[in-house]
């Protein structure tokens, strides 16, 4: 498949390093529920949300995305995560009716841009342009059934595309008629620093806790007991959290390294999380203290060589 670093309004790009769970049986949505962060009982079939999986410290593992439909949930995990869902959950089934079943013969790939919407559209009518994060809808585009769902949007929109692995490449080539192009992994990296969403073994680490990386949307604070909800509930309650996640732009043009040091004066005050150079200058993510979080924060970065 040919690669484009155009800024295209629409690109697209297979995801083969997202965990994909199926979960089944009458008490899947209930276990998940008290095993992450959002609200998933009161997810009806078509709809969905991102949902933390933490440790019982309130440190994340991993973040997640649940989808409901009819035969119960899917779980997606961060791509390139090394924590394994599956046996996670497993640990914690005791009595429930809960089947954990990896979806190996399912692609997904992501389809992101500003004209994103636009381009679904003309395949699959519909108001794709509304469609919010985890919630998703049966389609055919081209003869393809998939699965569309919200993802975490990058460059202005963003849908992941779920369907028969022996499907994706017949699905990646009705994109490429329709005027989508294939994005490389870089393409990707650059596009998820600049729209600030945190990735597995970076921003989402047990090093840090899902407010100190802006994952305000995936913790619901009144749903009640779950793992490590204790820790995050006081940190929101008696306004604990010290860091954010934020956006940063390297002006000396060198792409520092992940944990690489963020200074004010002689007071170190964060840290580097991600990096990369995309079209012409250095763009990354950082998690600082919350006084440091302004627009226009000038810092001293400590960067390799």
């Amino acid at each position: 498949m040919p690669e484009s670093t155009s800024t295209s309004g629409c690109f697209f790009h297979r995801h083969t390093a997202i965990q994909k769970l199926r979960m089944s049986g009458k008490d899947c949505r209930d276990f998940l529920h008290r095993l992450s962060t959002n609200e998933i009982l009161q997810l009806a079939p078509g709809q969905g949300c991102p949902t933390v999986l933490l440790s019982t410290r309130g440190r994340i593992l991993d973040l997640t995305l649940a989808l409901c439909d009819d035969e119960g949930l899917v779980l997606l995990g961060s791509e390139g995560s090394e924590f394994k869902i599956a046996s996670h959950l497993d640990q914690y089934l005791f009595r429930e009716e809960v089947t954990l079943e990896e979806m190996e013969s399912t692609a997904c790939v992501g389809l992101y841009g500003p004209l994103s919407p636009v381009l679904l559209a003309r395949l699959c009518p519909g108001d794709w342009q509304s469609l919010e994060l985890g919630h998703h809808h049966r389609a055919t585009l081209a003869g393809v059934a998939l699965t569309v769902a919200g993802a975490w949007p990058l460059e202005g929109a963003g849908f992941l595309l779920l369907c028969p692995a022996e499907a994706a490449l017949s699905l990646e080539e009705v994109l490429l008629e329709q005027g989508a192009h294939s994005a490389s992994s870089e393409r990707i990296e650059s596009s998820r620093i600049k729209a600030l969403v945190p990735a597995a073994g970076k921003e989402l680490t047990e090093a840090f806790n899902p407010w100190e990386i802006s994952l305000d949307k995936a913790v619901h604070l009144d749903k009640g007991c779950y793992l490590g909800q204790e820790i995050v509930a006081r940190l929101h309650t008696y306004r604990k959290v010290q860091r954010r996640l934020v956006g940063i732009e390297v002006v000396s043009g060198v792409t520092p390294a992940q944990g690489a040091a963020l200074d004010k004066g002689a007071e170190r005050v964060g840290e580097i999380t991600s990096s990369t150079l995309g079209e012409g200058r250095v763009v990354a993510l950082g998690v600082l203290k919350s006084g440091n979080c302004r627009a226009g924060e000038e810092l001293e970065v400590t960067v390799a060589g």
